[in-house]
């Protein structure tokens, strides 16, 4: 976002930190200016959402507005968060955006079956990486309009 509304927050659940640090440089440079969390995986994604454990207090960890999630990680997957999130309809307000290497079709389907808002296939150029959360800000102000 361009401003930096107290109660926006960017969750991000990447495992791998290279991948992670490129992720939080692209969000920067596309102008996304909300708080970003970090979470190695699919459990720590779970956690979050709870408040529990290392994020029980929610002063620090506010409940996100934007959920962006990797498919392959270790503990529990992407595609788990996604039924976890289907089985808890109070975070269907909160869009969440897939960024997977996988493209094949079935890991498409089974990730908007299970409610992703949006897929994208991980880039290998920085730039492209930097136009996609471009395409993910202008998303997130439409939906915090809506």
């Amino acid at each position: 976002m361009h401003t930096n509304k107290k109660k926006e927050l960017v969750l991000i659940a990447e495992d791998n930190p290279d991948e992670a640090l490129l992720l939080r440089r692209a969000i920067e440079k596309a102008g996304i200016r909300a708080p970003i969390k970090m979470v190695r995986d699919g459990e720590e994604v779970l956690l979050y959402l709870q408040g529990l454990g290392a994020f029980a207090n929610r002063r620090e960890n506010p409940l996100p507005t934007l959920i962006i999630l990797d498919l392959k990680m270790p503990r529990k997957s992407g595609f788990e968060v996604l039924e976890w999130l289907n089985h808890h309809p109070q975070y269907d307000v909160v869009p969440t955006v897939v960024m997977s290497t996988s493209g094949l079709d079935k890991d498409v389907r089974k990730a908007y079956g299970l409610g992703a808002n949006t897929f994208f296939v991980k880039p290998t150029d920085f730039n492209d990486l930097v136009s996609i959360m471009t395409t993910v800000r202008d998303y997130w102000e439409r939906a915090l309009r809506a």
